[in-house]
């Protein structure tokens, strides 16, 4: 099981891919710079195939709210969406989303509830 994590805070990234790693997934985690991590995101999900892209709900140029979620599924259908926030995503951001035909799940700070999320709603098992 291949996981992307894509956050702006890099305590997140690191949060996330040490708990990650810990349970049994193989992760690549990026932190969000600006333009230039989002041609890496791009890059990495045009050579790798993700399971699950886990990614910040970011309201940052370039990429506003559904952008990468939407760009990520553009490329990788396959791949299944959480977006991750302190607060729920905005009518807008699920709106957009929809228009895009991304199916997606919400994983709110604190992520007590991460591991339900990976087996109930996506039937993902650990390794």
């Amino acid at each position: 099981m291949k996981l992307l994590v894509v956050d702006k805070d890099p305590g997140i990234v690191k949060y996330m891919d040490a708990l990650l790693i810990h349970w049994g997934y193989q992760v690549v985690s990026l932190c969000f710079l600006g333009e230039q991590t989002a041609a890496n995101v791009f890059e990495q999900v045009k050579l790798q195939k993700f399971d699950v892209a886990l990614v910040d709900n970011f309201k940052m140029p370039p990429l506003l709210g559904a952008d990468l979620p939407a760009q990520i599924k553009r490329l990788s259908p396959a791949t299944k969406i959480i977006i991750m926030d302190v607060a729920p995503v905005s009518p807008a951001v699920a709106g957009a989303l929809q228009r895009e035909g991304v199916d997606f799940q919400r994983l709110l700070l604190p992520f007590e509830r991460i591991e339900l999320i990976f087996a109930g709603i996506f039937c993902i098992p650990r390794n």
